[in-house]
């Protein structure tokens, strides 16, 4: 018996949505362990930093900034993540 790729890859339990977002973006842990998210423009300046919520499901409002391309970092308790965001 083998274990599928998706079993073995930790970013998989994250889920970023919508994206491409108009207003609320929002994140959402399987395991529900997401301890930090931030938001960075494309230089990787930070814009806004959220940290946990216990529910497993955070939001960010997008509204504020600009259309355009954002990077969200997603830290857990085991590792890290970034994930392209299109403002649109």
């Amino acid at each position: 018996m083998t274990v599928g790729e998706n079993e073995l890859n930790p970013e998989n339990e994250i889920m970023v949505f919508p994206n491409p977002v108009s207003n609320k973006l929002s994140v959402h842990s399987k395991s529900g362990d997401i301890q930090n998210l931030e938001l960075l423009d494309v230089f990787g300046k930070s814009l806004l930093n959220i940290p946990l919520q216990k529910n497993g499901i955070n939001s960010i409002d997008m509204s504020e900034f600009s259309c355009g391309v954002y990077l969200l970092q997603i830290t857990t308790e085991d590792n890290q993540f970034t994930r392209k965001v299109l403002r649109k």
